[in-house]
């Protein structure tokens, strides 16, 4: 509230669904200001005149808007940073009312342009989300719809890995008969024994978030962003290397060894 009026915020997205919409119906839901939302799949400007405040859900939206000083843009991923000329990007950010990052890396590029940043991971309520009981089966959660996703969330390594010990893999897979999220908790966490998540980088990945919430442990990168950088090797995860054999081999010690299984889904 500000002098006890409802406060305007616009959301900036790219589309309607994803981590970012999760984002926008949890504060729709917790909020008592009055939110709206726009997406940049129907529309390449932004007109935040009849509002008080911008919530640009990706840094790479900056340039959409015009009057960044009314807006708190989030860091949502390393990938915004990678392979591209950031310096348009950090000047943008400087200019923002504040910055909010979903890892301690993204946190310190955000603080070196703009004092006024926070380190926010995405928000999940766990009275919603919890442990489940069941066998053992391997899960698989991402993007793969082209070639570039399939390999930077590296897949093919699962899949083989889970050939190799005869395992079953149960996948959610974007497009591809996905999974609605309200129905995930019952029909894919309630349904795996661990989640292998072996990416080349995240900014605060919902997966794992999602994955430690319902107890189900976690096989990971180090470069897993908020998680690969809080997250504690054999305490409430296991590190793997981007390998068939590494990830096969941290895949066999969780089936092997239920007092592993129950410290890290006790931990995550």
């Amino acid at each position: 509230m500000v002098g006890g009026e409802v406060v305007k915020i616009l959301s900036v997205e790219f589309v309607s669904n994803w981590s970012w919409g999760l984002i926008f119906n949890q504060m729709k839901n917790l909020s008592k200001h009055k939110i709206e939302r726009v997406f940049m799949s129907d529309t390449g400007e932004v007109d935040e005149s009849k509002h008080d405040m911008v919530l640009i859900q990706n840094v790479t939206l900056l340039e959409k808007v015009k009057n960044k000083i009314r807006s708190v843009c989030r860091l949502g991923g390393n990938r915004s940073f990678e392979n591209r000329n950031i310096a348009p990007i950090l000047e943008s950010m400087s200019k923002c009312y504040a910055l909010i990052a979903t890892n301690k890396k993204l946190f310190e590029i955000a603080k070196s342009v703009n004092e006024n940043s926070y380190l926010i991971p995405n928000g999940l309520d766990i009275r919603e989300w919890k442990p489940r009981n069941s066998s053992f089966v391997v899960g698989f959660c991402g993007n793969i719809a082209g070639a570039q996703y399939r390999q930077y969330k590296g897949f093919d390594f699962v899949k083989e890995a889970c050939e190799n010990l005869g395992l079953e893999l149960r996948t959610a897979l974007y497009k591809d008969r996905q999974i609605p999220h309200d129905r995930m908790m019952e029909d894919f966490y309630y349904k795996v024994d661990c989640l292998v998540h072996p990416t080349l980088g995240e900014g605060c990945s919902n997966t794992l978030m999602e994955a430690c919430a319902c107890g189900v442990p976690v096989i990971t990168t180090r470069e897993a962003g908020f998680h690969g950088e809080m997250m504690e090797d054999g305490v409430n995860v296991l590190f793997c290397e981007r390998t068939t054999e590494s990830i096969q081999n941290k895949i066999k010690m969780l089936s092997n060894d239920a007092a592993l299984r129950w410290r890290l889904s006790s931990g995550a």
